[in-house]
């Protein structure tokens, strides 16, 4: 009877020490399964590499482009640098306008330092682009645009950078007080003189354009006509009229 509950009090130990020793691991003392212990790796083994560290990053600058206001029938001209801030090659395939700039907004030329570059062109880690943008006034008003860098190993794919053109100040009308015809000789005969109006505002960074939608002589003036429907821009004589 003695035997008997002597080896049931040791077997009782021996499990109880086995429960113990279950709990644990050499590669994890925390007993943490969620816990991966990087010290069981094969030694060829590497991290995982950070997927934005393993592609180019194309940057712009500045990030928008701002030509001011610029008169109708003058050019503007803007440059702004791509680089490649990446760690790998990058790839641009398109640089454009959107669909929905204004058509006064263009691409002029794309360089690499002093040598001019098609597209697609490849941009190791560093490397820079100019890009040379006009705009050129059609019409009065402000105009806004998007210029599309699209291409391959960056983020996106497509990086694209705002334009603005302002339309500012008020335009002025000048024009002669008076114009002379002098002897206009015998009945029968014309005369002609070139009248020239001008857009001429007191403030120098005015870029509205002025527009004369009707040309003509007071009613009741006989013997004079005039021709209509003309536009100038500041300082800008598109057109002599003849009276």
């Amino acid at each position: 009877m003695g035997t008997f509950r002597c080896f049931f009090f040791l077997s009782t130990m021996m499990l109880f020490l086995v429960s113990c020793s279950s709990g644990g691991s050499t590669g994890n003392p925390t007993g943490d399964s969620d816990v991966t212990d990087f010290t069981d790796l094969p030694e060829n083994e590497t991290f995982p590499e950070d997927e934005e560290n393993s592609q180019g990053l194309l940057s712009a600058s500045p990030e928008e482009t701002h030509f001011g206001a610029v008169v109708l029938g003058d050019t503007s001209t803007e440059t702004l640098t791509l680089t490649n801030d990446g760690k790998e090659d990058l790839t641009i395939s398109v640089v454009r306008t959107s669909e929905a700039t204004t058509p006064e907004f263009s691409v002029q030329a794309i360089m690499d330092g002093d040598q001019a570059v098609e597209v697609p062109v490849v941009l190791v880690p560093d490397q820079r682009l100019a890009v040379t943008l006009q705009y050129a006034p059609v019409d009065a008003g402000s105009d806004t645009g998007t210029l599309q860098i699209i291409g391959d190993n960056f983020q996106e794919n497509i990086l694209e950078i705002p334009l603005f053109a302002v339309e500012k100040g008020e335009s002025a009308l000048d024009v002669p007080p008076r114009l002379e015809f002098g002897y206009a000789g015998n009945i029968g005969e014309e005369e002609t003189r070139a009248l020239t109006i001008w857009n001429l505002p007191d403030d120098p960074d005015t870029n509205r354009t002025l527009q004369v939608t009707k040309l003509e002589v007071t009613e009741g003036t006989r013997d004079f006509h005039a021709s209509s429907l003309f536009t100038v821009g500041k300082q800008f004589h598109l057109r002599q009229v003849e009276v």
